[in-house]
């Protein structure tokens, strides 16, 4: 037997992290964020390396901090052990990642399960606004519309 990943995605602001962050603590299973990965490996918060050096330089930061975490997978954890890795709100429209994942999914080292962490259009956007005023930043997808309506 091999070991388990379980793959938590998603929608910015859906809880990704949070879960898995409860549900590693409370099982005692290991635990990753592919953001903070990112951010550990280019130095800078994800964000800001996203409006500095645009999609397509963090793309490929995500895929590789996303290759990173299943080395870990490979090399740290035993046979029984489970690894909750908390993918970004984009990943999914990564499609380095995501040939990255049905390679590994076909290799069959690892038993991968994805789970996506569904929620409301109308909480998710009210979670995205809580988040931006608390961070004083509007989310990047949001920028524009919002530039467009203060100039108004």
């Amino acid at each position: 037997m091999c070991a388990k990943i379980i793959l938590l995605m998603g929608m910015k602001c859906a809880g990704k992290s949070s879960v898995g962050s409860y549900l590693a603590s409370h099982f005692h299973f290991s635990f990753l964020d592919l953001d903070a990965v990112i951010e550990q490996e280019v130095c800078q918060d994800v964000r800001n390396f996203y409006k500095t050096k645009g999609r397509e330089s963090f793309q490929i930061a995500e895929y590789e901090a996303l290759k990173k975490c299943f080395e870990f997978g490979k090399c740290k954890l035993k046979n029984s052990d489970i690894l909750i890795l908390s993918c970004g709100g984009g990943t999914l429209e990564n499609e380095m990642a995501i040939a990255f994942l049905k390679q590994e999914m076909a290799k069959n080292e690892h038993h991968i399960r994805i789970v996506f962490l569904h929620l409301q259009m109308k909480i998710l956007f009210n979670r995205i606004i809580k988040r931006a005023k608390k961070e004083k930043s509007m989310p990047a997808f949001l920028e524009h519309s919002s530039n467009a309506n203060m100039s108004k």
